[in-house]
C-alpha cells in the first residue's frame, strides 16, 4: 500500500515527465530559432552550442531519458516559454 507522500512524488514525477513531453513537442513543430529559446527558456543552465549540436537527440529522446541526461526543466520555464512566443507573435 502506497502512503500519501508517495502517490505525490509520482504524481510530481509524473507532471514534470508530462511537462518535458510537452517541450519536446514544442521543438518538433517550432522553427529552429524558436526551438532554441523555448529549450534555453526551459534549460537557462544550458547553452545554445549545447541544444544546436544535440538537437537530433534531444527530440528523440523519450521524456524520461531526457530527464536522466539533462535533468527536468525550470519551474519558471512556462512562463519563459509563453514570453518568447508572445514576441514570436508580435513579430
Amino acid at each position: 500500500m502506497c502512503t500519501q507522500n508517495q502517490l505525490t512524488r509520482r504524481e510530481r514525477k509524473q507532471e514534470q515527465l508530462d511537462q518535458i513531453a510537452e517541450v519536446q513537442e514544442d521543438l518538433h513543430t517550432e522553427s529552429p530559432k524558436v526551438a532554441e529559446a523555448i529549450f534555453l527558456a526551459n534549460y537557462p543552465d544550458q547553452s545554445p552550442s549545447f541544444f544546436r549540436r544535440n538537437y537530433k537527440y534531444i527530440i528523440s529522446l523519450t521524456p524520461e531519458q531526457l530527464a536522466q541526461v539533462i535533468g527536468y526543466p525550470d519551474p519558471t520555464g512556462e512562463t519563459a516559454t509563453n514570453n518568447v512566443m508572445k514576441e514570436q507573435v508580435a513579430v
